[in-house]
């Protein structure tokens, strides 16, 4: 009897400690999870800033000749976005913009007067 006693007993504590282990496992993934959503909202921010500008530029960047990374100086403009407004060229008027995917009426009012047709 008290040799049955002893192995409930240990699987009782063997069973406890799996799920205590458990608990902890599930607490590490919930704080990883959580890490995880604060870095992916601090590279949204940086990445948004990357192509934002709050200031009007010098002279208004050329649709049909400026560079990638000048286009990517306007705002809310990354690679992927210039990439698809210079596979775009040549424009003939800037309301052309509002015909890229990515560009919504939003954006194309920002962009209408940092553009030019140069």
């Amino acid at each position: 009897m008290f040799l049955v006693v002893l192995i409930l007993a240990a699987i009782v504590w063997l069973l406890w400690t799996l799920h205590q282990d458990m608990l902890e496992a599930n607490q590490r993934q919930r704080n990883i999870k959580m890490e995880l959503i604060r870095l992916v909202e601090r590279m949204e921010k940086i990445l948004e800033g990357q192509g934002a500008g709050n200031s009007l530029p010098a002279a208004p960047v050329g649709l049909n000749s400026a560079t990638k990374p000048a286009i990517q100086t306007l705002p809310k403009v990354g690679a992927v976005l210039a990439e698809r407004i210079i596979s775009a060229r040549p424009f003939e008027s800037i309301d052309q913009l509002r015909a890229i995917d990515g560009i919504n009426d939003s954006l194309f009012e920002l962009l209408r007067d940092r553009v030019s047709l140069d």
